[in-house]
């Protein structure tokens, strides 16, 4: 089997205690049938702790996390005790596997670590040059088989994301242009996996604060997985609402211009991470939809942060593009609305996504 993945996640490693945003806390935490069979048989002072804190609900079992949402093994040093204990092996599927992400499509795997995780996003960031990727052969996974449609889109749509990753990644050109490009080379594929045109969103392109206006509506009509997003979403809202949006922006770009290649990045490691959902839906122009959109909303985020502060660190941006992470992608609701509303809206087509560039000053 191929194993393909970003060359970044050669350093990845979990920061344990150190880690700021803790996957052991606010998140749920299902145990897989075959650990909770483990846990729920073992002996000794551990295994008494795990049954009290172990519940079952039609068949799925799970952790009760404490009053402050923190899972009952996560000790005063914020380490699992399970895993001081026992082992990396001991742990539950999704602590072994998380904040990875995988998809298996007939003979190639792709994986990589998920940016909810302040480690990856780091790693991201600091690699120089753009988010390549490597393959490796590995032993086989368990099958996902294809049936012919699935691996025509798959032959098809390979080597198309890879031109589009390419086509973002180029330097010799204002990342304006790349991404208005890269708008037409997604729309034009899909027209083709459509077999006719896509309807006509019309000529006029909204201007950016009206559209950054319809996108926060948007965000805020998603499920909320906590303070700390109703918290940032709240603040996005008053800094656009202060001061006109376009000096902002080009203040923010000038002091930052490293921020261009973390967006361009950002956008990179969506598409790699959903792009082949097209092999399934057939719907490749909202994955590009939903890359432009998560680089958008980290740009306000960005922008918010450097209103407060006078200034903007790498720091704040791989927190906010964790924040958005943790938001969006682990929440299967949250990703449908925002492709329902590709698919519905008019304010989200992809000519007038093009109102908003994220990394480049507008009128």
């Amino acid at each position: 089997m191929r194993l393909r993945t970003p060359i970044f996640a050669r350093n990845f490693a979990c920061l344990g205690s150190l880690c700021r945003e803790n996957c052991c806390i606010g998140w749920e935490i299902d145990i897989d049938p075959e650990t909770a069979a483990r846990y729920l048989a073992l002996s000794g002072a551990l295994g008494d702790r795990l049954r009290a804190a172990i519940r079952e609900e039609d068949g799925v079992y799970s952790f009760r996390l404490d009053e402050k949402e923190r899972c009952p093994f996560l000790n005063d040093q914020n380490l699992c005790d399970i895993q001081c204990e026992l082992g990396h092996e001991a742990l539950c599927q999704i602590c072994r596997d998380h904040p990875r992400f995988c998809g298996v499509f007939d003979d190639l795997c792709e994986k990589g670590p998920g940016l909810c995780c302040e480690a990856a996003a780091r790693d991201m960031l600091q690699e120089e040059g753009p988010l390549l990727f490597e393959e490796t052969e590995v032993p086989p996974l368990p099958p996902s088989p294809l049936n012919a449609d699935e691996k025509a889109r798959l032959s098809w749509l390979l080597p198309r994301r890879d031109a589009l990753f390419s086509l973002l990644q180029d330097h010799t050109r204002p990342l304006s242009i790349r991404l208005q490009e890269a708008c037409t080379y997604c729309v034009q594929a899909q027209e083709t996996l459509d077999g006719g045109p896509l309807p006509d969103d019309g000529e006029r392109i909204p201007d950016a604060p009206s559209y950054i206006a319809a996108l926060l509506t948007l965000l805020s009509t998603c499920e909320s997985l906590g303070p700390s997003w109703d918290s940032a979403l709240q603040q996005m809202k008053d800094a656009c609402n202060a001061k006109p949006l376009a000096p902002m922006i080009a203040e923010l770009m000038q002091q930052t211009p490293w921020l261009s290649v973390a967006y361009e990045k950002l956008m990179v490691y969506t598409l790699f991470r959903y792009g082949l959902r097209a092999v399934f839906d057939g719907d490749f122009l909202s994955v590009w939809q939903q890359a432009l959109l998560a680089a958008q909303t980290v740009c306000l985020l960005d922008l918010t942060t450097f209103l407060q502060n006078g200034r903007l660190t790498r720091e704040d941006c791989i927190d906010h593009m964790g924040l958005w992470s943790r938001q969006m992608e682990y929440s299967d609701e949250n990703l449908s609305v925002l492709q329902q509303a590709f698919w519905q809206e008019l304010a989200f087509s992809p000519t007038y996504q093009l109102a908003f560039l994220p990394g480049c000053s507008f009128s």
